[in-house]
């Protein structure tokens, strides 16, 4: 893990991100015990992007710390922050799976400067990180030292909601997916074309793929591992539950 600027030639194939999109990309990479890379890709935008830190969870799964000049950095435009929020650079946060597919991504900070330096898992799986920043107002309330005064160190903690138990979404009303079994794509009903939260996971609880106030019927999975999933929706009249099998 690092940043390069190569602009190809050293992603796997089927990587998340085949070449460099920018100046300066950050570059992942995993290989086995005996030093057989397994999977590696590129990954982020038009500017400068580095990593500094990284850190595994219980499901050997790879969460990154960056620091990115990019406005177009790939986000899953979840929380904590969907959008480049000014300033020279902004701190990212990622979190691949153990083969090598992007979980979510997101924007971490305020108008100033943030820069992400590290990151780890603590035993109860919430991730803690530090960033270096001069931005005002991202400190929660009651926090130890709430007002930044110039570049200072900042401390933040957040859980990692992509874990869910399955079988508790079983017993939602059944939600339409078709094709069934699916290669490129599955499409979910949406009439109305109402804004709606859309999350598909594995079934070892994991998730995969995450749409936040979306209208969309169409879901790319190409990029998902062979295998069953499970989607779950929620909006403004409930929620809903379905499967799909993908293959190639």
């Amino acid at each position: 893990m690092g940043p390069t600027t190569s602009p190809f030639g050293m992603a796997s194939v089927g990587a998340y991100a085949s070449t460099n999109a920018g100046k300066r990309d950050v570059f992942i990479a995993k290989f086995d015990p005996k030093g057989q890379r397994l999977w590696s890709t590129f990954l982020g935008g038009t500017e400068w992007d580095t990593a500094f830190g990284c850190d595994f969870d219980n499901s050997d799964n790879i969460y990154v710390a960056i620091m990115s000049q990019s406005y177009n950095f790939p986000i899953t435009y979840d929380i904590p922050g969907p959008y480049y929020n000014g300033g020279a650079w902004d701190a990212a946060f990622v979190k691949f799976s153990k083969d090598g597919s992007l979980i979510w991504s997101t924007y971490f900070g305020g108008d100033g400067n943030d820069r992400a330096l590290d990151i780890c898992l603590d035993d109860e799986q919430n991730i803690i990180a530090s960033i270096n920043s001069d931005s005002p107002g991202l400190a929660t309330p009651g926090a130890f030292n709430e007002t930044a005064r110039g570049f200072e160190s900042l401390l933040i903690k957040m859980s990692d909601a992509t874990i869910i138990n399955t079988a508790d979404l079983e017993k939602l009303p059944p939600l339409t997916v078709f094709p069934n079994p699916a290669s490129d794509f599955v499409e979910i009903p949406n009439h109305n074309l109402e804004k709606r939260n859309i999350a598909i996971y594995n079934l070892n609880g994991e998730m995969v793929l995450r749409f936040i106030n979306s209208n969309i019927q169409r879901i790319n999975t190409s990029k998902l591992l062979e295998g069953e999933y499970i989607i779950h929706t929620s909006d403004s009249k409930g929620q809903q539950f379905g499967r799909f099998i993908k293959v190639k």
